[in-house]
């Protein structure tokens, strides 16, 4: 969140202004809007209590599918 903030002028709200440069820099918003879209269906999935060998599998092919590679 603080990345896409970042792109578009304004404050962060984490505080880490450097970290959310960076990464703002090294991916575009669509990349950065896709790991957010990752991040809350795993989320949802460990809410729902979903095996955690399973999870962390589904979470580096979401990743790195989010970015691109």
């Amino acid at each position: 969140r603080d990345a896409l903030v970042f792109c578009e002028g304004s404050d962060v709200l984490s505080g880490n202004s450097e970290i959310a440069k960076d990464f703002s820099t090294k991916f575009s918003k669509k990349k950065i809007m896709n790991l957010i879209y990752a991040s809350e269906n795993l989320y949802t999935l460990t809410v729902s209590n979903a095996n955690n060998a399973v999870l962390i599998t589904k979470m580096c092919y979401d990743f790195r599918r989010a970015i691109g590679r």
